[in-house]
């Protein structure tokens, strides 16, 4: 039932006596339960909240350093990767062609298709926990 607040007399005698209070607040001892249950697992959850801040917080530095560091070392591995990549190409017109092989190997784990791109996925799922973090946080 809604309330007229409209009118400038003072309406609390017939707002106490019309308005009801929602079924899981009623005055009854199982209302009375059902308030104290939701009130418990409201404390529950900001204990959690309080508990988890920290570790969203290190993970939030943690996935930044780590994406810092990618991208410096993707950098490098990937002039590796060329270097590599013509010294096996090299090594296929000497007498013993299985070391261009094992480098072209070498070459294509050290490219941003091999080892760079195993990287980037495991730094993509640690974000994504990071944000599932930060959703429940904001909840």
């Amino acid at each position: 039932m809604l309330a007229d607040f409209s009118h400038a007399r003072a309406c609390k005698p017939f707002c106490e006596n019309s308005l009801t209070l929602p079924t899981f607040m009623s005055p009854d001892r199982h209302g009375k339960m059902k308030i104290e249950k939701i009130k418990e697992v409201l404390m529950m959850k900001i204990l959690l909240k309080i508990l988890v801040a920290p570790f969203a917080l290190a993970l939030s530095l943690l996935t930044a350093l780590l994406v810092f560091l990618l991208d410096i070392c993707a950098f490098l591995l990937t002039i590796a990767s060329v270097i590599l990549a013509v010294l096996g190409i090299v090594l296929f017109f000497t007498p013993t062609p299985i070391g261009g092989i094992v480098f072209l190997f070498l070459a294509f784990l050290l490219s941003p298709y091999g080892l760079q791109a195993v990287a980037g996925s495991l730094l993509w799922a640690l974000d994504g926990g990071k944000s599932a973090l930060y959703r429940f946080l904001e909840s």
